[in-house]
């Protein structure tokens, strides 16, 4: 009975859509981080805009989520975006070698809130994490990070093969 039980549980779980299995890692708020937000892998692809152009996307996107109740505090931020290069490295490979960083200013646009963002670091092959360095809020105040108070996720390693 017991056998049969795990057995149709783990049947379940394999049949979930990808987002249902797609573990989300939220900020470290209990680092003194004043919003929640996740960040998450966007697969490598082109985007075709809609005036015929083709626009090629190189390196690995993420999309940064803010919850809802931030999303409607927030005007401004600025994050900074960690990951590996993907130049060619030589043996004996040491982390500092490919490490590399790109700083991105996400604002409100047209008094939309600031609910999700795509970013696309150039030169950068891997993402390994996203930093909030400042914030600036609808009602006039500032956060910014410091040694007491820092804003970082990670994504999940789970990357979907398509934008589904």
């Amino acid at each position: 009975m017991i056998k049969s039980f795990l057995l149709l549980t783990a049947s379940v779980a394999l049949c979930l859509p990808g987002w249902a299995q797609m573990p989300m890692t939220p900020s470290l708020s209990a680092m003194g981080c004043p919003v929640n937000f996740s960040v998450e892998r966007k697969p490598i692809g082109s985007i075709i805009q809609t005036d015929g152009k083709q626009l090629r996307r190189s390196g690995q996107g993420v999309q940064i989520n803010f919850h809802p109740s931030d999303a409607a505090r927030i005007v401004r931020a600025s994050v900074v975006v960690h990951g590996l290069s993907g130049r060619a490295t030589m043996l004996p490979i040491t982390q500092a070698n490919n490490k590399v960083t790109q700083s991105f200013d996400l604002q409100r646009k047209n008094g939309k809130q600031l609910a999700t963002r795509e970013l696309w670091p150039k030169s950068m092959a891997v993402v390994e994490s996203v930093e909030i360095t400042s914030l600036e809020f609808a009602d006039g105040s500032t956060w910014h990070a410091s040694d007491a108070s820092r804003c970082s996720s990670s994504p999940s390693l789970y990357l979907p093969v398509d934008n589904k």
